[in-house]
């Protein structure tokens, strides 16, 4: 900023507004007029727009909000100037933040036990893909019925994966002697959009009887849910996909609903034994 401003000017403005510009001044251990005369020189300055960029971006994840992609403001040949931009402008703005943050609180309430921090949308079929969060099998039961049971849960996708490893195949999915491992995938309907959460990895496993009585309470909870299905195939291993990968993955495999007679199919994809026997054996 130059010594010597070259003309003198007078200017009325609200009391309020006097105060403001003092407190700052006082704050920033300069003059009123030296206060006045860099604000308005910085709004007639080129907007940083890579600044601007490095803000909205660190607000979004310092509050837990997902844009599919980092945010990154078009450039134009220009400049680009605070005073090219009407009233319109930021009003729509400020409805996009909002709208942003009424989805993020739909996320929260309605995508529970959910990696959010990882959401991947997919541009071209406008949806959500979301990978559930991992705790113990009781856990992990838990919170598949949770889901199960909430009305905004449209649809459940149970699967089971191969018996032996195969392509795909990690540490993630635990020891050889857990598979096939049950995994689901919950079509949750959301506002704006509808969401996919996927459970897959080591998730639950029939391969044991402590480890059964999880997998029946959420056969049980399924069945008379009447929104539910399997993929009637042994499914690759997903757990190192991306959420949208897994989903792409999974919703073309075949599938049959899910109900007291036709529970029986899926369970062979569990286990190499009936339902019927597995009980009848632990029962002896």
């Amino acid at each position: 900023m130059s010594k010597h401003l070259g003309v003198e000017y007078k200017v009325r403005m609200p009391q309020e507004l006097k105060d403001k510009i003092a407190d700052s001044a006082k704050e920033l251990n300069r003059s009123m007029n030296q206060d006045i005369v860099a604000r308005l020189e910085k709004s007639f300055a080129p907007i940083d727009l890579d600044e601007i960029e490095k803000q909205l971006n660190d607000y979004y994840y310092s509050n837990d909000l997902i844009p599919a992609t980092p945010i990154r403001l078009p450039r134009i040949n220009k400049e680009f100037k605070k005073s090219d931009i009407d009233q319109s402008g930021f009003d729509k703005l400020r409805s996009i933040i909002k709208k942003t943050k009424d989805i993020n609180k739909s996320l929260n309430e309605y995508l529970p036990h959910a990696n959010l921090q990882n959401a991947a949308f997919h541009e071209q079929d406008k949806y959500l893909a979301v990978r559930g969060s991992h705790g113990n099998t009781t856990e992990n039961c838990i919170n598949l019925i949770e889901y199960i049971k909430m009305p905004e849960c449209i649809q459940v996708l149970l699967f089971a994966t191969h018996n032996k490893p195969t392509p795909g195949f990690s540490r993630e999915d635990g020891p050889e002697t857990n598979l096939p491992l049950m995994g689901a995938l919950l079509l949750v309907e959301l506002e704006d959009f509808n969401a996919y959460v996927i459970f897959d990895g080591l998730f639950l496993t029939a391969q044991r009887y402590p480890r059964y009585k999880e997998v029946k309470e959420v056969l049980d909870a399924a069945v008379t849910s009447d929104k539910a299905y399997f993929i009637n195939i042994p499914v690759p291993f997903t757990s190192t996909w991306g959420p949208v990968g897994a989903v792409d993955q999974l919703l073309p495999l075949p599938r049959q609903e899910l109900t007291p007679d036709s529970r029986k199919n899926f369970f062979k994809l569990l286990c190499n034994i009936s339902e019927e026997k597995y009980l009848d054996m632990y029962r002896s």
